[in-house]
C-alpha cells in the first residue's frame, strides 16, 4: 500500500505508551462506542454522577449488554469485541455509523523487547483480513498504524460497498486514538483520497444549447 503523504506521518508516542492520565485510561478501556460517548460528555459537563457505575466497566454482562440493546441496536457497537489480554490495551479504533455501530480495533501490549499488536472485530474477525496479529521491535508511526489497520480492515472498500463517497463516506466512520492524537486526520485523508466524492458532470441540455448557438 502506497503511503499518503501528510504531516505527522512519522509520528511516534514515545516508549511510555501506558503513561496516559487516568481518566483517559478509563474511557480508552470501555468497548461499547455508546458507553464512552455517554462518559465523554458527563466528563465535558461535569456530571459523572448522572452515569451508572456499571457503565465504567470495560464490558457489560451479558444480561446488562441485552438490557441495553434492547433500548436501541446502536447501543450495542462495540460491546462484542473480544475481552483485551493482560496488559494489552486499545490504541486506536474505528466506528462505523452503521445499524448496529461495529467498531473494529487495534490492541498492543509489550512482550519482551517487541510491541504486539492484535486487530480485533465483533465477529470473530469474519471482517478482517489476512493475519490480524502483528510484531514489531518500535512502536508503529502513525503512517505504519494507518496502513496496517487498512490492510487488515480495508475501509475504502467498506464504504464503495455501501455506495458512500466524499462527505457520506467520511460521515459513515469515526475514527479515534488516545495515543496517536492525528490518527482521525489521517484515516480522514486515506478516505478522501479513496472514497472522493463523484465529480459533477456538465447539464447535458445545456452543453447541447453552447452547439446551438
Amino acid at each position: 500500500m502506497k503511503p499518503l503523504p501528510l504531516h505527522h506521518d512519522d509520528f511516534r508516542p514515545s516508549d511510555g505508551i501506558f503513561a496516559l492520565p487516568a481518566e483517559t485510561l478509563l474511557i480508552a478501556s470501555i468497548k461499547g462506542a455508546s458507553r464512552r460517548k455517554m462518559i465523554e460528555q458527563a466528563t465535558a459537563e461535569d456530571r459523572l454522577e448522572e452515569v451508572h457505575p456499571d457503565f465504567y466497566e470495560s464490558a457489560l454482562s451479558d444480561a446488562e449488554r441485552t438490557l441495553w440493546g434492547r433500548l436501541h441496536p446502536r447501543h450495542l457497537g462495540g460491546e462484542f469485541l473480544p475481552d483485551r489480554k493482560r496488559a494489552e490495551l486499545e490504541i486506536a479504533r474505528i466506528t462505523l455509523d452503521s445499524t448496529t455501530q461495529d467498531v473494529v480495533c487495534l490492541y498492543a501490549r509489550r512482550s519482551g523487547d517487541r510491541f504486539v499488536y492484535r486487530a480485533v472485530d465483533e465477529y470473530s474477525g469474519e471482517t478482517l483480513r489476512g493475519p490480524t496479529q502483528f510484531r514489531r521491535r518500535r512502536q508503529l508511526t502513525q503512517a505504519e498504524l494507518v496502513q496496517l489497520l487498512m490492510q487488515v480492515y480495508p475501509l475504502d472498500q467498506v464504504c464503495h460497498g455501501n455506495d458512500l463517497t466524499g462527505d457520506e463516506a467520511q460521515a459513515f466512520c469515526t475514527p479515534y486514538s488516545a495515543y496517536y492524537p492525528y490518527f482521525e486526520e489521517r484515516v480522514r485523508a486515506y478516505l478522501a483520497e479513496r472514497c472522493p466524492a463523484p465529480e459533477v458532470e456538465a447539464d447535458a441540455e445545456e452543453d447541447e444549447d453552447e452547439d446551438d448557438e
